[in-house]
C-alpha cells in the first residue's frame, strides 16, 4: 500500500506466476489448486477481499500451469501449459468473459509464457513454433475484433458464382481466393471489381470445375 505489506487473504496452495490488474480485480495465475482455501484450478481472483475461482479453471494435462495473463475490457487472456479450459478443448492459450472459457483457435503447440494486448491485437510469446497451426518461432499476434467478424456467402449463379458479405465494418477488408489449402496455401488477391449496395458487398466469378477457396483478409 506504499508503506507496509498485507497478505490477499490465506494465498494459494502453490507457485503464482502471473499476475494482472483491472479495476479492483487483480488475478493470478500459476501451479496451485487452491485460492484462498477454495478450489481455483490456477487462475483466480481477488475482488479486494475475498479469492474466487474462474469457473472450472485449466488442466488437462500433467501439472498444468498458466504463467501468463492479460486483461482487455472486460476479457481476461491466460496462457500458460494446459489443453482445456473451463473443461472445453483450449491449447495453451484461453479468454475467460466473466462467465465462461472459449479457446483463441486452434492454440498454440507448446507454452505460451508471455501476453500483451495493444489496441486490438494480443501478442504472444513463449515456447512454440506454431500457432493457429501456422508457423510462428516463439511470438504470435492475434487480432481481437471488436464487431463480429463478417461471413462469405457463395452462391451459384448461372455459369458464375457470387461471393457476396456485409458492407457495414468491412471496410478495408479485402477478398483473396486460394486453390487448395494445402499448406502452405497460396492466397492471392481478388481483382474482380467489388459492387457494394450499401447492405451486401459482391463480385461475380466464372465457375470453375476445381475447388476454390474464398476468405476475407481484415486491414
Amino acid at each position: 500500500n506504499g508503506s507496509s505489506w498485507t497478505a490477499l487473504g490465506s494465498g494459494m496452495n502453490g507457485t503464482v506466476s502471473a499476475l494482472a490488474a483491472s479495476g479492483s480485480n487483480v488475478y493470478a495465475g500459476g501451479r496451485f489448486t487452491t485460492a484462498g482455501g477454495s478450489a481455483a484450478k490456477y487462475i483466480a481472483k481477488w475482488n479486494g477481499s475475498n479469492w474466487s475461482a474462474l469457473g472450472s479453471g485449466v488442466g488437462g494435462v500433467s501439472y498444468p500451469s498458466v504463467s501468463a495473463l492479460v486483461v482487455s475490457g472486460s476479457n481476461v487472456y491466460a496462457g500458460g501449459y494446459f489443453t482445456t479450459a473451463g473443461g472445453s478443448a483450449a491449447i495453451c492459450i484461453a479468454k475467460w468473459d466473466g462467465s465462461s472459457w472459449t479457446a483463441l483457435g486452434s492454440g498454440m503447440n507448446n507454452t505460451v509464457d508471455a501476453l500483451a494486448v495493444s489496441g486490438s491485437d494480443l501478442y504472444a510469446g513463449g515456447g512454440f513454433t506454431a500457432a493457429g497451426r501456422k508457423v510462428s518461432e516463439y511470438i504470435a499476434r492475434a487480432h481481437l475484433p471488436t464487431v463480429s467478424l463478417p461471413v462469405l456467402s457463395v452462391l451459384r449463379s448461372g455459369t458464375n458464382i457470387k461471393v457476396s458479405w456485409p458492407s457495414a465494418d468491412t471496410s478495408g477488408f479485402g477478398l483473396e481466393q486460394a486453390g487448395t489449402l494445402a499448406p502452405p496455401a497460396s492466397w492471392l488477391t481478388n481483382a474482380t471489381s467489388v459492387t457494394d449496395d450499401g447492405s451486401n458487398k459482391w463480385v461475380t466469378l466464372p465457375a470453375t470445375n476445381s475447388a476454390q477457396f474464398f476468405r476475407l483478409r481484415g486491414p
